[in-house]
C-alpha cells in the first residue's frame, strides 16, 4: 500500500467511524421516544381502565334501581 492508500483509508475508517456515531445517536433517541411513548400509553391505559369501570358502576346502579 502506498501512504495514498493509507491516507484514503484513514478517510474512510473517520467516515464510517462517524456514521457509526451518528447512527448510535439516532438509536438511542429512538428509544428514550419509544419510552415516553409507551409511558404515555400506560397512562391512557389506565385512564380508560379507570372510565369503563365508572360506566360499569353506572349500569350496575342503573339495573339496581
Amino acid at each position: 500500500m502506498n501512504k495514498l492508500d493509507l491516507i484514503t483509508n484513514a478517510l474512510a475508517c473517520q467516515r464510517f467511524s462517524a456514521d457509526c456515531a451518528a447512527i448510535k445517536t439516532k438509536i438511542t433517541n429512538l428509544q428514550i421516544k419509544n419510552s415516553k411513548l409507551s409511558s404515555m400509553l400506560d397512562d391512557l391505559i389506565a385512564k380508560q381502565e379507570i372510565s369503563i369501570n365508572r360506566m360499569k358502576a353506572r349500569l350496575n346502579v342503573n339495573v339496581h334501581v
